[in-house]
């Protein structure tokens, strides 16, 4: 069993992926001054750029959906963890069980051999 799960190891790659980036998301990427919107190098907006709160309200969306992630992959953490600890008692349980196995057929086969050879120890 634990070579089967040595071979197929759980996807992490979204566990690993996910940082704790919660000041690396910018407000915004355009500077607003004097009630007009200008890009970063002072000029005025080009047709491409909108009004500075969507990219507000995009950062609010970011932290939200990383934050999501955060609880995503603390779920997929505490799920491996606890399944990795309940393979371990299924292992124990295993051994425990083909031990009490053995007991029991080594205990079979001598009661059995007991019960044939006795009526032989009797008539002498």
């Amino acid at each position: 069993m634990r070579d089967l799960e040595a071979k197929t190891p759980p996807s992490v790659s979204l566990i690993s992926n996910v940082k704790d980036v919660d000041n690396a998301i910018p407000i915004n990427d355009l500077a607003v001054s004097g009630g007009f919107q200008r890009s970063l190098d002072g000029r005025p907006p080009s047709a491409g750029y909108g009004n500075a709160m969507p990219m507000a309200g995009m950062r609010s969306e970011l932290l939200a959906i990383l934050s999501e992630l955060r609880y995503i992959t603390k779920k997929i953490k505490d799920d491996m963890e606890s399944e990795e600890e309940t393979n371990d008692w299924k292992f124990a349980a295993m051994v425990v069980d083909r031990l009490c196995f053995w007991i029991f057929s080594l205990y079979l086969v001598g009661a059995t051999i007991a019960i044939f050879t006795a009526p032989s120890l009797h008539k002498t």
